[in-house]
């Protein structure tokens, strides 16, 4: 469900559309459809989905399966809502002492 909408139950919506260009995951794997998108999203925990970046994601994807918005407006959401959600390399929490 994305947006309290069933992916898999929009059958007169433009799922198959295609990215330009794959989005990498974290876990090595791709996104390249719309449909892939849904799945994934719809895949991830409540509390990331409660996130602003992944609010807009699933704003942005159902727009673009709805052809109000283009495919690239999706890819480029997703992929900033994965960037902002990977940690950054080298980056170490300091602990403040009292």
């Amino acid at each position: 469900m994305i947006g309290g909408m069933d992916v898999e139950a929009m059958p007169d919506r433009d799922w198959k559309r295609r990215f330009d260009d794959p989005i990498p995951l974290p876990d090595g794997g791709e996104l390249r459809t719309l449909l892939d998108a849904g799945r994934y999203v719809d895949a991830l925990p409540r509390s990331t989905l409660e996130r602003e970046e992944w609010q807009a994601v699933m704003e942005v994807l159902l727009s673009a399966v709805e052809g109000r918005e283009p495919v690239r407006l999706a890819q480029v959401a997703l992929t900033l809502a994965l960037q902002e959600s990977k940690p950054m390399k080298g980056a170490r929490r300091k602990l403040v002492k009292k």
